[in-house]
Parts: structure tokens; sequence; C-alpha cells
């Protein structure tokens, strides 16, 4: 920013230099900017190599300070008094912080400390050490013992001795001396061996570090306002208030330690920066100009308005703040500039014009690693070995020392030429001289040096390898796209080097089952792959994949522990009784006892059920149905109970009297007698199941006809239908094993008597009357309502057809008084309308066996009993 000022016939021109908060460390630039639309401070992390950039958001920004490979973020707290350090990383993320209560007005950074000071105390914070990265937490996890060495140290400016443990245990967290002072602070500078703390009337204090001791104090001739050490900390540079440079040798002239100005002053110095690898170079920016100097002889100025970031290996860095602070979101590379010394640019210009020899003396006089470095490589260049090698040892560079030896070995200068050209990473040209030479394999050797596979796979496909080079080509060029998760590619070049491993992998993670598959069939058995397999088939779930694969791969238990874990018990049974596994029966057994214990017993009903254990199922479904009843509310779940539970033994008696389930296919060897065996097989052990629970295994179907008739008479009670529903309620007298005894003769006798037949009601109140076990009030209730009835209507059914319905009742409770009721209900009752079956066409349940008139099922499309689907209608039979 430049300003011109009018004042009297005077015209003065400024250049204003803000004091931006940045800083620069490896090659990331941070520095803070204000948004309009947030009220934090926008701290911005840019990569100038890479261009990448981190935005953080931090709230009451003081000051940034960076070197190496941290920089810190000094806010202030949210509490009075109260200031943080923040530690970050390159991009931008906080590796340590500190809470502390001094007011950060200076602040300085070095390789291993944080020097924070205001007016009257200094704080330091060791957050590293020669020996460690952090010194926050150890490698244990536990804490450092390096506290107890004052990690954290604060001290008063007029402190002459500096306590070694100013807190218990190295902590710094008790409050700052508070005493005012008469001369404050107001400068600082740091290296790795000392602290200089400048102060108003012009003392500088020197504290050595880590150990922090008054080492010395120097009087300087102006107050400072920005201090710098050299790389050696021998030389300060001071700029007073004024702008004006000066420089103080710490040692003096005699190194009594005294110390001494030098007679040297520069004006309008606004910046300065030592060099960090010589402690005789130096730049400093006056106005526009930047000025190198060696020693303190000033190199030709350059015009420039940057902000110095870096000296070292005679280049200067700079960026210009002013030109990202106008894109602060948006930084251009070309912000960044790079300035070389006078010696560098002779150098180059001497190599390029004059010759090696020349290069050398001027080089041996301005001797500089940077400089040996150049002749070294222009001296590899041109196969000067001789020079080269003693350019290598000047540099301290040992690998160019072995570099150099190994070229001399080689007995032809083309080959000498391109091992040259990769040493400058310049492959494409060694590669093209490597060709031209007809040495195709030290091409390839190249590239696999470099892991430059693709350029591997294309030597060799030109016939500079074999196979094997290709194959491990394609698997190499596999691992490339794998490791940066492009699948897909990964499965092309595997599918080429036909590694198996490696596509498991991709398959499972591109969630390619329909490839996994595949594989199995491609793997011979017992291949150990094929138990990977299977983990993952069995990882998302897919049983029947996973059981082939375990099965081709002979692990007969991993097959049946996928099939338990995915709750297919029937296949786990299954290859249980197959391979002679007895463990899976107590496995089943101790599941469902754990899930009735946990009161699922659909679950455990389900477990039974796909592990063909139907027997357990149907037991489980009776004692669910008859818990229900008890409660008598739901009279139709029950009846839903009741007709699983019979399914289930359908099911088993199915099972059981298959014998293709027994024996798979038919072979040359299955005869008659075979077939005879299994079913005699299967007959026993429908016999052995039938003992173990005679009722639900020979008439199955006996609940559900009960709980059928009954909400069968119920409905056409309801409906008015009461002659129906008084034939209905004679077919519950034989299921009072099932249904309440004083429930099934109330209906009756309510049913008896909206049909007016009072004869039968009569009966029905005298067998409620008699009922075992019932309350002599309800007895009471039952013979007081009874005469009630009675009393107004005689006991007599209607004579008109008491004759022929007489004898009907009769037959049909000679029927159901019969000892062989058992399974001629299902033949001889319509489930439909729960009369007796005539001559009239006839339906029959493919499922349950009942029958039904065809004419009461009014086209319904189900059975009434159990809801399976009924045969077409027009197929209707006829009872015999």
């Amino acid at each position: 920013l430049r300003v011109a000022l009018a004042v009297d016939s005077y015209i003065y021109f400024a250049n204003i230099r803000p004091d931006y908060k940045w800083g620069y460390f490896g090659s990331t630039l941070v520095y803070a900017f204000n948004k309009p639309d947030r009220a934090e401070h926008c701290v911005m992390f840019w990569d100038t190599k890479s261009n990448d950039r981190y935005a953080k958001y931090v709230k009451k920004l003081l000051s940034i300070c960076a070197s190496g490979e941290y920089c810190v973020l000094a806010t202030k707290g949210e509490e009075a008094g109260q200031y943080i350090l923040i530690l970050c990383n390159a991009i931008g993320s906080p590796v340590d912080s500190k809470y502390i209560e001094v007011e950060p007005m200076f602040m300085v950074m070095t390789q291993y400390h944080v020097v924070v000071a205001s007016e009257e105390v200094v704080y330091i914070w060791q957050y590293r050490t020669p020996v460690s990265k952090l010194t926050s937490v150890d490698a244990d996890g536990t804490a450092s013992m390096r506290r107890k060495e004052g990690r954290e140290r604060m001290f008063h400016v007029d402190d002459k001795v500096i306590q070694e443990d100013n807190a218990k245990d190295g902590d710094a967290k008790q409050s700052p001396p508070n005493m005012p002072t008469n001369d404050p602070a107001c400068a600082i500078c740091a290296s790795d061996k000392c602290l200089l703390v400048g102060r108003e009337s012009g003392i500088v204090n020197r504290y050595s570090l880590p150990h922090l001791a008054l080492e010395n104090s120097y009087v300087l001739r102006c107050r400072p306002q920005v201090m710098a050490l050299n790389c050696n900390s021998t030389r300060m540079s001071i700029i007073d208030i004024n702008g004006v440079l000066t420089f103080f040798e710490l040692q003096g002239k005699n190194n009594d330690g005294a110390g001494e100005h030098l007679p040297f002053e520069r004006k309008d110095a606004w910046d300065m920066m030592w060099s960090q690898d010589n402690p005789e170079l130096f730049t400093i920016m006056e106005k526009t100009r930047m000025y190198i100097f060696r020693g303190m002889e000033p190199e030709e100025p350059v015009l420039s308005s940057g902000y110095i970031c870096e000296f070292t290996d005679l280049q200067i860095r700079a960026v210009l703040l002013d030109d990202v602070m106008r894109t602060p979101d948006h930084p251009d590379k070309d912000y960044i500039i790079d300035f070389e010394t006078k010696s560098l640019r002779d150098t180059r210009h001497i190599l390029s014009n004059v010759g090696i020899q020349d290069a050398y003396q001027f080089i041996e006089d301005n001797s500089h690693p940077r400089l040996w470095r150049i002749l070294a490589e222009y001296a590899l260049e041109n196969l000067d070995f001789t020079i080269a090698d003693k350019a290598f040892v000047r540099c301290a560079d040992y690998q160019g020392i072995q570099f150099v030896k190994r070229l001399q070995l080689l007995d032809d200068k083309q080959k000498q030429h391109a091992e040259v050209a990769a040493y400058f990473k310049r492959f494409d040209e060694a590669e093209g001289i490597y060709k031209e030479i007809d040495r195709m394999d030290l091409a390839t050797a190249m590239r696999m040096r470099l892991g430059d596979w693709f350029k591997v796979e294309k030597l060799a496909q030109s016939g500079a390898g074999d196979d094997s080079l290709l194959l491990l080509a394609w698997n190499k060029i596999g691992d490339y796209y794998s490791d940066r998760q492009k699948w897909n590619k990964a499965v092309a070049y595997y599918a080429q080097a036909k590694n198996t491993a490696r596509l498991v992998e991709c398959f499972y993670i591109l969630e390619d089952y329909v490839g996994l598959e595949k594989l199995i069939n491609t793997l011979p058995d017992g291949h150990p792959l094929l138990c990977n397999i299977g983990k993952k088939f069995c990882s998302v779930g897919l049983c029947e994949h996973a059981v082939t694969a375990f099965l081709k791969g002979a692990d007969i238990k991993a097959a049946i522990d996928c099939c338990v874990l995915l709750n297919h018990w029937d296949q786990a049974v299954e290859l249980a009784e197959k391979n002679d596994f007895q463990q899976i029966e107590a496995v089943l057994s101790k599941y469902a006892n754990y899930l009735l214990e946990k009161q699922k017993p659909l679950q455990a009903i389900e477990l039974y059920r796909k592990a063909n254990h139907h027997t357990e199922a149907a037991k489980l479904l009776t004692k669910m149905a008859q818990e229900m009843a008890a409660q008598k509310v739901n009279p139709l779940r029950v009846k839903k109970l009741y007709v699983l539970s019979a399914m289930e033994v359908e099911r088993f008696r199915k099972r059981a009297l298959n014998t293709e389930m027994h024996t798979g296919h038919h072979d040359s060897t299955y005869t008659s007698k075979t077939m005879a065996a299994q079913t005699l097989d299967g007959l026993m052990t429908l016999d052995a199941a039938a003992q173990d629970n005679s009722s639900t295994m020979e008439n199955p179907w006996h609940g559900a006809e009960a709980y059928h008739f009954w909400l069968l008479a119920h409905r056409q009670l309801y409906d008015g239908n009461f002659d129906a529903a008084r034939k209905t309620a004679l077919l519950l007298q034989e299921f009072e094993d099932v249904l309440d005894p004083t429930d099934v003769y109330s209906f009756m006798a309510l049913a008896s008597f909206y049909s007016k037949f009072y004869g039968k009601c009569s009966k029905a109140f005298i067998k409620l009357e008699a009922m075992p076990g019932m309350a002599a009030e309800k007895q009471e209730s039952f013979a007081q309502l009874a005469v009630s009835i009675f009393t107004k209507y005689p006991p007599n059914d209607p004579s008109t057809q008491r004759q022929a319905r007489g004898k009907r009742d009769q037959q049909q409770g000679d029927l159901l008084s019969s000892s062989t009721l058992i399974g001629k209900l299902a033949q001889t009752m319509c489930v439909a309308s729960g009369r007796e079956v005539g001559s009239e066409p006839i339906t029959r349940c493919k499922q349950c066996k009942h029958v039904m008139v065809t004419s009461e099922l009014r086209n319904k499309k189900y059975c009434p009993l159990c809801h399976f689907p009924l045969p077409d209608l027009g197929s209707a039979s006829y009872l015999e």
C-alpha cells in the first residue's frame, strides 16, 4: 500500500506494510483473514507444492508463529486473563494445546520451543525434544518424565535467578508472577541454544536453552522492536522503532562475552532474515527493495514487495501477501517468488560459459554445499568423475560418492549416460538410451526399481521379458489400483494374472457375489481359498453359496456352523445327518431352550420348523393354543394355532413316509426290497412319535375341529340360523377334552332354546346342574334360570318335527357316541355347515382331508377349516 501526503509545499511518499498474521513452515503457508459473514478468523493452511488448502475457523486469534514442522496459533480464551496456544500441523489439525495466563504480546518459535512474553512475564513451552517428536504423551501413553525437567517454565523479566521448578512436577499451571516492572519487555528472539529478551531500556538478557538460566546481559544503543539470531547464535540483528537495522556481536572482539555493536547500519528496514545454513548470509527488505548480504557486503538489490518466508541453500523464498489477501480463498502459486544469491547465479554462468575448472576454483573461494552439488551434477552430466567425486565429498553426499564409484565400474559410456539420466530422474531418456544399445533388460530393471509397472508391462509385451515377468507386472498393477480403491480396474489385472486370492478380496469389496461364486468352480477341491470364500459368503448371509464353498473345501463343521449362524437349521440338520455330526442336536436344543426362556416361543417354533423337527414345533403350537384357549379371548387365534400344529404333524408324516427323501435319487442298486425297508423304517418312526405324544400325532386335527365347529355354531346362531346352530352344537359334545364343558352345554341350551327344542334345552340344563367341580352359586343360578324357562315353556321338542328330527338326532347321537369317531368326523361331517354329509356332491380338502358339501361352500375357494386352496368345484365327487 502506497500513500502520498501533501504538507505545505512538500509531498511525502510512504509505503505501508500491513502486519499480517502469517507464518511459513515446511512448504506450507499459513495466514489469517476475515470473512464478511463470519465473526471468527479464517486460518488458511496452503501447501505451496501440491496447492492443497485447508481452512480452519479460530475465535479471537491474536498471532501466528511457525517453525520446523508445526505452527502455533495464539488465541484469547473464554475466561478473562486466559489465553490458548494451539500447536497445529501442516493441514491445520491440532496436535497439542496449552492454556496459559500470560498475554502473548510477543511470540517466537523454534524447532523445540514456543516462547511467549508479555511486558513482565516470559513463558516457555518445550513442545518437542531432539529425541521425540512431541512431549505431550510418551510412547506408553503415560505422563512424560520430562515434566520434571521443566517442559513448561515461567519467569519474571526482572528475575536474576530462575527457580529450578516454578511448580510441582514441572506443571506451569500456577499464576504468573504478578509484579510490575519499570523496564518492560519489548522484543524476543530465540534459537535452539539460547533465548534473548529485549527491554525498552535497551538491555537484552540472554538465557540458555533448554536448561533455562540467565547467561549474560547486553546493553544496546537503541530500543529493539524486532530481533533475530543467526544460525550459530553468534550474531544478533536489531531493527529499532525507527526502522534502523544494526547488528550486535554477542561474543565481542576478545570473546569475553561482553558483546559489541558492529559498524553497520541500514535505514528504512522493515524485515530481515538470516540464512539457515550460513551465519554470514542474511537478507533485508528496505522499502520495495530486497538486499542480500554476505558478511557486510551487499549484492545488487532486487525490486520486491514480498514477505520473506525462508532463506536456505543460497535461495530466498518470499510471498506476495498483499496479492494473497486479495483472494485469500484461492491463492495462486505465482504469488510465491524464489530469489537466488549472486554466488549461485555466477556459478551457473561460469559452468555454462567458461569451464569446469574455473567453476571449481570459484566454488572453492565461495564454498557452500549448494554450489558443490551444482558442480557435482554438472560433472556427472559430462562424465567427469574426478571432479564429481571431489564435489560430492565437499558437500558430504555419501550416496553421490557411491554412485560415482558405481559409474566408474561400467565399461560403456552409453550405460553411464543412461545411469546419469536416471539419477537426474530423466527416466524416459535413460530408457531410450538402453533401447539404442539393445539392453531391454536394463530398461526393465530400471522401471522395476522405480515401481513403474505399467512401463514394465509394455516392455514385457514387446519381448523384454518372459511370462513370469508379465504376471508379476499384472499383479503389481492390480496392487496399484487396489491401493487406490479402484477395484474394477484391479479385478481386470488380477484376472489376467490369475491371482485368485486377490480376486476374492476384490469381488467381496465390490459385492460381486456372482463373480465370487464362479471362483468356487475354478478352484480344486480342498483349496484353502474355498474356506475363505465360504466365510465371506457367510458374512453377507448367502448360506447356500457359503455351504457349497465349505463343502468343496472339505470343512464340514464350518458349513454346519454357517447354517446354524444364518438360521438355516434344516440344511444344518441334513448336513449333520449325512456326515454323522452329532453335536447339531445339542446345539439346536440348547438354542430352542434359550428362546423359550426368553419368552420367544414363535422364534423357537420357527427354529424347529427350519430344522425339520415338526413334532417339536407341533407340541409348542399346541401348548400355545392351550394357553390362549385358557384366556377365552380370541378363539379364532386358538383355531389357527391348532391348524398350524396339525399341519406340522402332516409334514412330519409326509417326510417320514416319503422314500425319496431318504434316497435322493434312484440308481441301479435301488430295488423294491430297499423301498420296502425304507417304508418300514418310516412307519416305525411314525409309531415312535405317536407313542411320545399320542393325542397330537393320532388325531392332529382334533383341536382345530373343536374350535372350528365352536366358531361355526356361534356364527350360525348370530345369523339367526338357530336349527343349524343346534345341530352343530351337538358335535361339540365330543370335544369336551378341548373345550370347556360348561361353555359347550351352555351354548347347547341357548341354541336349543332359540330353536324351540325345549327338550334338548332341558337336557343341557341337567348337564350343567350336574357339572362336577362347579361352584354352588353358579349351580343355583343355572337352576333358577331353568325354573324360569320351563315354567313358561314345557320341556318338549316341537311335536310336528319330533319324530323325524328325533330319528336323525338319534342317528347323529349314535355316530357321536361311537368309539370309531376318530377319523370318521372328517369323512362324515361337513366342515362348511356342521351337518352330516348325505348323497350330495362333496369336495375334499387336499391338506386336512376333510369333506364339505359343495352347495354349502357358496363359491368359496378355500377350505373353511385349514384355509388351503380347494380343487376345482367342477370335479366334486360323492361320498360312498
